[in-house]
Order: structure tokens, then C-alpha cells, then sequence
């Protein structure tokens, strides 16, 4: 869907619109249902869409995965993003991204949480967010603390992840970051001459409220937050609590068009 306000900022108060809601069902494996109350309901954790190397729209989309399992399920679309809708049903191609917080020993993680996909002639680059809630397994939040207190390290942990699939030689996976106290899921890739260059990522840490923040693509942790929670409260009094990013459209002429 697409948002709009009347004024050119976040704080202005005024008429919200949408535009191109999309309706139906994305698919998702036969085994899992769509049905709220379901045992077995399935969980769309995370979505993208791009262009590939053809110049074709696409849209991803993929399982929360975890919770002992060895992989999240993954789908790719040819996508319409003026209508919202895939474009031929019959070209929809099944995948598995591996848990590779199973593989580094870390247990109830979120194989994903977020993901974006960038694409360049030579290679295509996944990059996505496997994240742990520790509420789910038992850690209280110190909501009196922030989320630098031990207390919520111990509580929300995420790290920034990044497969790249070159044209010709092997895939390789890799860890870009590790942050701790911040359940981080929503990222977006900001590219400079083709090639990513820095990553924002936005964090949905229930009653700590919400941060976003940025970080060089190559480097190691380091990303600069800001409380979004805390400065939307100060002009809407809505309480921090209730804010959380889930997802962040990507900059530039193309998601102009759709974002």
C-alpha cells in the first residue's frame, strides 16, 4: 500500500490516505495455514522487492523459520508493483534459506526477521536479519532501563546477515554485524554507484519502544541510533511503547514510485 499525508513531515497532523491495497493471499508451503487460529498458521516474516538482472520487478518472500527448524522457506515472483499483485502465478520459484543461527550454536532465534536483496550484473546479494526475542524464552524487560541495560541485552539480541551469490564461482554467507538490547526488524540498503553502501535498520523492541539507525555496509557493528520512539512521542503523545519498526522501503526513483 501506499501512504500519504498532507504535510511534509512525520509530525504534521493531518489526512491519511491509502492507495493500491493489495488483496489475496501470498503462497506459502502446503503444510502451514493461513488461518489466524491455526496450530500450524503460517508466519510471512519477511518480504522484498527488486529488480533483477534482467530488469524484471520481483518480489521475495520467506518463512520466520526457527523454533528448531533447519531452514526458512523462501518464494520469488515476477511482481506488478502498481496493482500489488504477482504477475504470473506459474513463475513463482520455491527456495530454503538455511538457519545459520542453528549453525552458530544459537538457539530460538529467528532465522529472519527482515530482508532486502540487492542486485548487481556480476552477483546478487541477500541480506537479511536473524533475531532473537527473549521474552519468548523467559527474560523480563527492565522497562525502567534502555536498551543498553543487561537486563535487555540479555532480552533482544539481532545480527545482520549477508549471502552473495556471484554469476560464476560459489555462494559465500557471512556475518556483517551482532548487536545486543534491540530486536532489529526492518532494514534498508542505501547504494552509492551501484553498490551498497551503508545499511539503516530499525528495531521493534516492544515496551523499550523502537530505534533506527545506520551503519557502513562493510563494517562490523557501529551503527549510530536514534530513539524514534521517544521523538515521535514528544510531538504525539502516543507512548514509546506502542512504536516499532517492521519494515523500511528503500530509497531512489524506483521505490518512488511504489513507496
Amino acid at each position: 500500500s501506499r501512504s500519504f499525508v498532507d504535510k511534509a513531515t512525520c509530525y504534521g497532523v493531518g489526512k491519511i490516505s491509502a492507495e493500491h491495497i493489495a488483496k489475496g493471499q501470498l503462497p506459502v508451503p502446503k503444510d502451514e495455514s493461513t488461518q489466524w487460529n491455526a496450530a500450524n498458521r503460517t508466519n510471512i516474516e519477511a518480504t522484498a522487492v527488486f529488480k533483477d538482472s534482467t530488469g524484471q520487478d520481483m518480489i521475495f518472500w520467506m518463512g520466520r523459520g526457527g523454533d528448531g527448524k533447519k531452514y526458512s522457506w523462501t518464494y520469488q515472483a515476477p511482481f506488478n508493483y502498481k496493482t500489488g499483485n504477482i504477475t504470473e502465478e506459474r513463475l513463482i520459484q520455491e527456495g530454503q534459506l538455511a538457519n545459520t543461527a542453528a549453525t552458530m550454536g544459537l538457539k530460538n532465534w529467528r532465522n529472519a526477521s527482515a530482508m532486502q536483496v540487492h542486485v548487481e550484473s556480476s552477483k546478487t546479494e541477500f541480506y537479511w536479519v536473524t533475531a532473537y526475542d527473549g521474552e519468548e524464552d523467559g527474560h523480563a524487560l527492565n522497562l525502567w532501563g534502555n536498551q543498553l541495560s543487561e537486563e535487555n541485552k540479555r532480552a533482544f539480541k539481532s545480527a545482520i546477515m549477508k549471502a552473495t551469490y556471484p554469476v560464476i564461482g560459489i555462494p559465500t554467507v557471512e556475518v556483517i554485524s551482532a548487536y545486543e538490547g534491540v530486536k532489529i526488524e526492518a532494514i534498508m540498503l542505501l547504494e552509492s554507484s551501484g553498490k551498497v553502501d551503508s545499511i539503516v535498520i530499525g528495531s521493534d523492541d516492544e515496551g523499550l519502544g523502537s530505534l533506527i539507525g545506520s551503519q557502513p555496509a562493510n563494517a562490523t557493528g557501529g551503527a549510530v541510533f536514534v530513539d524514534l520512539a521517544y521523538n515521535s512521542m514528544l510531538y504525539n503523545a502516543i507512548p514509546k511503547a506502542k512504536f516499532g519498526t517492521s519494515g523500511l522501503a528503500p530509497p531512489g526513483a524506483f521505490a518512488s514510485t511504489f513507496v
